[in-house]
């Protein structure tokens, strides 16, 4: 098994996921953003799955953390957690 890589900066690669899921978001969030802006992940591979964690502002001053798995071509993602700050770690949940 292997273990959280630590936090890095976001890629394109990681806003272009962000931007992707911003409905699914929205919809599991029950609130709507403006945008969302992709700061920082961590990412874990597994035999079967990559997870990814993603802090992501939402402006004008919240940011939200993000879980997100991709099995080949499915992909789970959680609720988002909101309420989130600028130096709120970014934790498995």
């Amino acid at each position: 098994m292997s273990e959280w890589s630590e936090t890095e900066p976001a890629t394109p690669d990681i806003q272009d996921m962000i931007d992707e899921l911003k409905p699914e978001l929205e919809r599991l969030s029950g609130t709507s953003f403006d945008h969302l802006h992709a700061v920082s992940y961590r990412m874990k591979h597994g035999s079967d799955a990559h997870t990814y964690l993603i802090k992501a502002h939402a402006p004008p001053n919240e940011f939200i953390h993000i879980s997100l798995s991709l099995h080949g071509s499915h992909r789970e993602v959680a609720p988002p957690q909101t309420g989130k700050t600028e130096d709120d770690p970014l934790e498995p949940y």
